[in-house]
């Protein structure tokens, strides 16, 4: 029920990778959130802290864009 809370906190799956991924997107939850799925989607097999990697790979590199 307190899953996302739980990943805010760094309790859940994704921990840190989730929290950077979080800070990366300025706090906006469902940004991340969209993000970790849209990694998950191209690659099924990436698990949540992997697809958060990504995500934030995905951002930085279009930030230095």
């Amino acid at each position: 029920m307190f899953g996302w809370l739980k990943r805010l906190f760094g309790g859940g799956d994704g921990g840190d990778a989730y929290r950077r991924l979080l800070r990366a997107a300025n706090g906006d939850s469902a940004r991340a959130e969209r993000l970790i799925a849209y990694e998950l989607k191209r690659d099924p097999t990436l698990s949540r802290e992997a697809a958060c990697r990504s995500a934030i790979e995905r951002l930085e590199y279009e930030r230095s864009r």
